[in-house]
């Protein structure tokens, strides 16, 4: 009955969890640096800042002016609001 006792404590030991592991971190490797942009590279990036600066603001002042008429609405006519009945 020790065998047995023995075997299995050993066999106990084999099954449990061992801590977790990390994985293994990559290596780090150098940033290679951009080439410098062609004048030509340079102008349509620009324009395509330009042209993304103008549509966040084109949406909002849309979003501003729709705020706008749906505040004036309500203030002009508070009777067309919702009321809740009791009940």
């Amino acid at each position: 009955m020790r065998a047995i006792e023995i075997s299995s404590d050993f066999f106990l030991e084999e099954l449990t969890p061992l801590a977790p592991m990390s994985a293994p971190k990559p290596p780090k490797v150098a940033k290679v640096p951009k080439p410098p942009s062609t004048p030509e590279q340079a102008r349509i990036a620009n324009l395509k800042a330009a042209k993304d600066r103008a549509n966040t603001a084109l949406s909002s002042e849309r979003e501003r002016q729709k705020r706008a008429k749906a505040v004036k609405t309500i203030s002009a006519n508070p009777s067309k609001l919702a009321t809740i009945k009791p009940g």
